[in-house]
């Protein structure tokens, strides 16, 4: 098999010629990455000329020139004038009609060039013993993604298209709404008022203290999506997923969860599990418990979205997502900040919400009242930012705080505190935690009547 020369050098040199024209400047220079050159003097002449343009001064000879030397370039010309090779680039120009084509032609050849890379690495690291082969082809599939994203980068929108498409999902959305919500609905029903159902493309941050009761939330929010039709994706990485799904089955049968755990089932409990266990059965659910990092975690949720049509992710939780960072090269805090700038990306790549839980730090247990605030997010600020939604869960009753400033009774009372919220509203939301089965449900008037 003959091997392909993967560079084209006299094109190359066409396209860097083409750029001191204005126009073709201005068409292109956001359509084209330094790799895409292959040798240093080529690369040192675009790596220039983009100096210039994104400082706002003119590109020509003199200026490339100057330029070339000020980055320290000058020794890659060996002993060839720099205004000499740049005047040969100029007489390549006939016109710049075909500049689009030749920048074709070069990213084609990047692409080919890294995605050899990639496939080098992942067979040197495959024999390397020290490496998580999951982690490796997480890394592998994560960077053909990026490969297949900078091939396929879309293009800018026109104010014509942008405004049929924005109104095309406000149509959509007033249709939804008519059925009652325009997002996923929680089944809290004071919650769902405020956020319209988790939207697409939000990342939403569930966080509590240790034993609050996050993850019994995340299940019950998840089993709601599910009950309503939606396919659900979830991430148990500190639980195994038969606890889990103990815990589903007792939300859902109403038995409670310490008879379900111990085995001291009665025969009501039996009769009741049976009921409902083929409902339980057929909820559009997909579990997941393995360890794993953020890469694999990435590259499992796009499987899933494909196979799965998945509506809405669940991650539980944030800091049990493997490091695979070495102390010595990265903070913790950074980390956990990339995971969550990842997790924002892949929400928007995927056009779904994603329900990450974390934890807090135990600076809530130095407040008198132990009610949770942004800054207790832990290990990383990152989290508030890239979060469009953070939403704290507070059960004053697990702190022996046995009534509000009104003097009403807070058993089985549960606050989610909306404490961000990109696009609506922040709030206090009421809701009923269920100590038998560990479900959340909305606040009646009933349970009013009884505080």
């Amino acid at each position: 098999m003959i091997k392909e020369t993967l560079q084209a050098l006299v094109i190359e040199e066409i396209v860097l010629g083409s750029l001191f024209e204005r126009q073709a400047l201005e068409n292109v220079i956001d359509k084209i990455s330094i790799d895409a050159f292959t040798t240093p003097v080529n690369q040192s002449i675009f790596r220039a000329i983009r100096t210039l343009y994104t400082s706002s001064l003119g590109v020509d000879l003199a200026s490339v020139s100057n330029q070339i030397e000020k980055n320290g370039d000058k020794k890659l010309f060996g002993n060839d004038s720099i205004p000499f090779r740049l005047t040969g680039l100029l007489d390549r120009i006939v016109n710049t009609i075909n500049i689009e084509q030749h920048i074709h032609i070069l990213k084609e050849f990047q692409i080919k060039r890294e995605s050899i890379k990639s496939a080098n690495q992942l067979i040197r690291d495959c024999y390397d013993p020290t490496k998580d082969v999951f982690e490796v082809i997480g890394a592998f599939r994560t960077n053909n993604d990026h490969l297949l994203h900078e091939a396929l980068t879309k293009p800018e929108t026109s104010q014509l298209e942008a405004v049929n498409e924005a109104f095309k999902q406000i149509e959509e959305n007033a249709l939804k709404a008519k059925n009652g919500l325009t997002g996923i609905p929680s089944l809290i029903d004071d919650l769902d008022s405020i956020t319209g159902g988790w939207q697409n493309t939000d990342l939403i941050v569930l966080a509590a203290r240790s034993a609050m009761g996050k993850t019994s939330l995340a299940l019950t929010l998840t089993n709601n999506a599910a009950v309503s039709g939606y396919s659900v994706a979830f991430f148990s990485l500190e639980m195994a997923k038969n606890q889990i799904l103990s815990k589903l089955f007792s939300i859902n049968s109403q038995v409670p969860f310490e008879n379900i755990r111990k085995g001291k089932m009665t025969s009501e409990d039996w009769s009741q599990l049976n009921f409902c266990m083929d409902d339980i059965s057929q909820l559009p659910i997909v579990w997941d418990d393995a360890k794993m990092g953020i890469t694999e975690l990435i590259a499992k949720a796009k499987r899933i979205k494909r196979k799965y049509d998945t509506k809405l992710f669940v991650i539980d939780y944030l800091q049990h997502i493997s490091s695979v960072a070495h102390s010595n090269t990265i903070t913790r805090d950074r980390e956990i900040g990339q995971w969550t700038q990842a997790l924002k990306n892949l929400a928007k790549e995927l056009n779904v919400p994603i329900i990450v839980l974390s934890q807090l730090s135990r600076n809530v247990e130095n407040r008198a009242d132990k009610r949770p605030m942004l800054s207790d997010l832990r290990e990383s600020g990152s989290i508030e930012q890239d979060a469009d939604m953070v939403l704290f869960l507070y059960r004053p009753e697990y702190y022996k705080i046995e009534t509000d400033i009104l003097g009403n009774s807070t058993d089985g009372r549960a606050e989610i505190i909306i404490a961000k919220h990109r696009n609506g509203r922040c709030d206090t939301v009421s809701a009923i935690f269920d100590k038998n089965t560990t479900g959340f449900t909305s606040i009646t008037e009933e349970f009013y009547n009884n505080i």
